[in-house]
């Protein structure tokens, strides 16, 4: 269950955001970013691979497809506490990151005019953000696989978290 586990959670070792914020929750609130910047570049590229298909438009368009498409399994490893699914997306947050900075390497070198600094920006940008999303992420899934309840004492958490019983 989305969050049951941080009634529990009184340590300081899984906060991001200087201490501000638990990793699961701001897992939770870059998932709703990260899908609406997904989607709305999505979008924009698609756009302007209709009006010019050009490889360096189905390029970006063609990994934000499959990025999107590998999207659910943050929500559902979140929801249901599950690891393995969160760490699905944490490589798909990697990616991302590595994409968005060659992309940006490629919109310098190709586009002569402004708008290509301005996409390469774009991509900068991104890139940066999406290293904090995967820092996030993988804080959680620390949390998630190392956490065993108040003082490892509550096996009902802990197996709810992990599937195995408390030994």
């Amino acid at each position: 269950m989305l969050f049951a586990s941080l009634g529990e959670d009184e340590s300081d070792a899984f906060l991001v955001c200087c201490g501000g914020i638990h990793a699961l929750f701001a897992t939770f609130i870059f998932l709703i970013f990260d899908f609406s910047a997904v989607f709305l570049t999505l979008c924009f590229y698609l756009t302007y691979t209709i009006d010019a298909p050009e490889w360096h438009n189905i390029i970006p368009s063609l990994a934000l497809i499959i990025s999107i498409s590998l999207f659910p399994t943050g929500p559902y490893g979140l929801y249901n506490e599950q690891a393995e699914f969160l760490n699905i997306y944490l490589r798909r947050l990697k990616a991302i990151t590595v994409f968005s900075f060659l992309w940006m390497f490629v919109c310098i070198s190709i586009q002569e005019e402004t708008i290509g600094l301005f996409i390469s920006v774009i991509w900068l940008t991104s890139g940066i953000i999406y290293i904090f999303g995967s820092h996030f992420s993988s804080v959680a899934i620390d949390f998630l696989k190392d956490y065993k309840g108040f003082d490892g004492a509550d096996p009902e958490v802990y197996e709810r978290i992990t599937g195995t019983p408390l030994e």
